[in-house]
């Protein structure tokens, strides 16, 4: 994952590697690999996007993982509370 990220992030590597290195450091952090290839996927090369992704992933890694791995159309929900929402689903606590 580091030579993905040199190369999308060149000289501003460093910085994208420390604010990737934020997720997966919390107990309920989960699929931490995972996570942060769906993190650099949706940044695009941007360090601001990347501390964006970073920190929805610390609030719902499940967000970032949806926006990824299943792009949107533009109808379509853009938070799991939104999708479960969508689908009449109760509130998860």
């Amino acid at each position: 994952m580091e030579e993905r990220v040199r190369s999308e992030f060149g000289t501003h590597a460093d910085e994208a590697l420390a604010l990737l290195a934020r997720y997966g450091t919390e107990p309920w952090h989960r699929e931490r690999e995972r996570v942060q290839r769906a993190i650099l996927t949706l940044s695009k090369g941007d360090l601001d996007l990347l501390r964006h992704h970073v920190e929805v992933a610390q609030q719902d890694y499940r967000d970032v993982l949806y926006w990824a791995e299943y792009p949107p159309d533009p109808g379509d929900p853009k938070t799991y509370s939104e999708l479960r929402q969508s689908l009449n689903l109760p509130k998860e606590n």
